[in-house]
């Protein structure tokens, strides 16, 4: 049996198996549901329990700890060699001295080990000491502060030679059975010897970490990226291959296991997806397909899916039950367990009463996709097309008020008019906690809106809405930013359906600071007109020439909008590959991007547009900045038939810097 460490829970010349893991790695809302449902059942079963109960316990709370943590949820720090090696030389140090340490093994977000304390040293002493030298020496080498551990450890007294080897073996092929375990430090060996609590000859030895890197729930793109995969398997050709295959409209059966659907899955949910001037809708619709297509072939009955968003639906429930017991507990309690229990049962009738992909879309529009666009009658047409999406997959049932249709969600902070080029410069510094809560509450009250189904609860958020912002405002005003900008976040009201916004910020109008994915296909509009912006621009922009075109400007944009590993895929005009003012461009995103793909089309009429056009997919990566990464794409000159458009494959890291005036031709370069 797991517990949650304290103390007294300490037995002499015991031997433990502990778990500890990253602050970030197990939502508080999933912890707190399952310490309910342990106390529930304990509560059915007093000790002593026989072996079935042991075994039923494990089943319910200890493996579905496991099987959270190891689906690769947070930063998953550990990742990363270095600090891997951190957690190792700290596990190692006092060995023999303080404990005797048997089987352990570094997880990407999670430690397992198998120790006993020797002398008078507790198991509190120990583990704290692991974990305060482990955080100050990694919070250093990140230059972050704050906490890295989650405070409590789990633990299980090992209680037989039986139960040892059970250890052991888990120990040993638990890196091999979990997706995401790339960068594992591990001293394994599995003893058959009734050697407890003897110390053991250790046989295993400290090994450097495999080649073989894997994804970080993030980005869908980096599914499908050779650099980063998701998989059990030590063959990263093999990886790439299934995920193609899982990419690709057909009919066959995916190639996953049960551990890395449930990454995908937990992939998706969590990714954060931009088009900054998204006109009606075109591409953000596409990415939902595909999204929605992904979800149905590896989770073909939503079982999955929906466990993910009931638990998603509880975390605010929780936090109000925390806040209860400052006030009226018992009224304010049943009061959120109610709101709880309601909010579950429109989960249940999202799934149960619609067709498969109606819930699949509902969720990936409230939590994935966002659109910007300059002209409101666009942004209206974009939230008409995903309305559509959404009714035709509704089943009707004419027994069933107004024929069983659900009222369609409210998309007003989804996509959003605005100038997405023009920024607002909100001091990130001046923002103090109690901006932080604030905004945190507007949050919660915009995903309030978007589920809202009557005027009613929907008059009654926006008016909340109006209200934090003025009080935002305010508290911004009094930590030192101009009263002039304070008053520009206050007056946007996404609700004004009529009007779009001089300015783009997306913490405030989205409530999200960095996005995964940005896609698009920015406006091709002359330099000539958009005279007036340019000395905006100018004051904004790196990349800014006087001659450059509007499209040049939403490249700097979208990398600046994205996490790092973020990707960025346009369809643009060519013209930057080879002009003068696509210098700066260029060198930018030698600087700030790693070349994935590269079409070009040359002069090739492909599309019916004004501008020749080219593909790219590049990902932001400053870490990995080289100048033996750039390299010139191959070209093509273009022939006269449509259909012998000439196209060469060229291996590049990095997109050319070059300025080469005659380069003209499709080209296709790619890693």
């Amino acid at each position: 049996m797991s517990r949650r460490f304290l103390p007294h829970w300490q037995q002499n010349k015991a031997t433990y198996f502990i778990t500890f893991r990253l602050a970030d790695s197990l939502p508080q809302a999933k912890l707190q549901l399952l310490q309910q449902e342990k106390e529930e059942w304990q509560k059915q079963h007093p000790e002593p329990l026989s072996e079935a109960e042991k075994a039923e316990y494990n089943r319910l709370f200890s493996q579905k700890v496991d099987k959270w943590l190891d689906a690769g949820i947070g930063k998953c720090y550990l990742k990363d060699p270095q600090l891997a090696k951190i957690v190792a030389d700290a596990l190692s140090y006092f060995d023999g001295d303080r404990y005797d340490l048997k089987e352990w093994v570094v997880m990407p977000n999670h430690v397992h080990v198998i120790v006993t304390p020797l002398g008078n040293h507790t198991l509190s002493e120990i583990t704290h000491s692991w974990k305060s030298f482990t955080a100050n020496k990694i919070n250093k080498s990140l230059n972050r502060r704050g906490q890295l551990w989650q405070k409590e450890s789990y633990d299980q007294i090992v209680r037989s030679p039986q139960h040892l080897e059970r250890v052991q073996t888990y120990i040993a092929n638990h890196p091999a059975n979990v997706a995401q375990a790339s960068s594992l430090y591990k001293n394994v060996t599995v003893t058959r010897a009734s050697s407890l609590p003897e110390k053991n000859t250790q046989d295993g030895c400290l090994t450097e970490p495999n080649t073989h890197s894997v994804t970080q729930a993030g980005s869908l793109s980096k599914i499908n990226n050779q650099d980063d995969c998701v998989t059990t398997s030590n063959n990263q050709d093999d990886c790439v291959t299934r995920l193609r295959h899982l990419l690709s409209y057909n009919d066959n059966s995916h190639q996953f296991n049960d551990y890395e659907c449930d990454y995908l899955i937990s992939v998706i949910d969590n990714l954060k997806i931009i088009d900054i001037a998204c006109g009606s809708g075109a591409f953000p619709m596409g990415i939902l397909q595909k999204l929605v297509f992904i979800l149905g072939k590896i989770d073909p009955n939503n079982t999955k899916w929906k466990q993910q968003q009931k638990e998603k639906a509880i975390q605010p429930v929780l936090e109000d039950i925390q806040t209860a017991k400052k006030i009226s507990y018992e009224d304010a309690r049943e009061e959120a367990i109610q709101k709880l229990q309601e909010r579950l049962a429109e989960i249940e009738d999202e799934f149960e009463n619609n067709e498969m992909d109606y819930s699949r879309k509902l969720f990936l529009i409230e939590n994935c996709i966002f659109g910007v666009d300059i002209q409101p009658i666009a942004v209206q047409i974009s939230k008409l097309r995903f309305f559509i999406s959404l009714i035709v997959d509704q089943k009707v049932n004419n027994n069933q008020p107004n024929r069983g249709i659900l009222p369609l969600p409210n998309l007003e902070t989804k996509f959003v008019a605005a100038n997405s080029l023009i920024g607002i410069e909100t001091q990130s510094s001046l923002r103090s906690q109690e901006v932080i809560e604030k905004e945190e509450e507007l949050k919660q009250v915009r995903q309030q809106h978007f589920k809202a189904r009557t005027p009613k609860t929907k008059k009654k958020c926006r008016e909340k809405d109006e209200n934090l912002r003025q009080e935002i405002s305010k508290l911004l005003q009094s930590t030192g930013l101009e009263t002039a900008i304070a008053d520009t976040l206050a007056r946007w009201n996404p609700y004004d359906l009529n009007s779009s916004s001089d300015f783009f910020e997306s913490t405030w109008m989205f409530g999200v600071d960095s996005f995964d994915i940005c896609i698009g296909n920015p406006p091709y509009v002359r330099q000539e007109k958009i005279k007036e912006l340019k000395p905006i621009l100018k004051q904004q922009y790196d990349c800014y020439t006087g001659v450059a075109d509007l499209y040049v400007y939403f490249f700097e944009q979208a990398v600046r909008l994205l996490k790092e590993k973020g990707v960025l895929t346009y369809i643009t005009s060519n013209k930057y590959f080879r002009s003068g003012y696509g210098q700066k461009l260029r060198d930018f995103l030698v600087k700030k991007t790693q070349l994935k793909q590269l079409i070009d089309f040359g002069d090739a009429p492909v599309f019916k547009a004004i501008a020749y056009p080219s593909i790219i997919i590049t990902v932001t990566h400053p870490s990995r900045v080289s100048k033996d990464n750039v390299t010139n794409s191959s070209r093509v000159s273009n022939k006269s038939n449509k259909q012998d458009a000439g196209a060469t494959v060229t291996n590049s890291s990095r997109v050319s810097n070059k300025s080469n005036k005659q380069d003209a031709g499709a080209t296709v370069t790619h890693p």
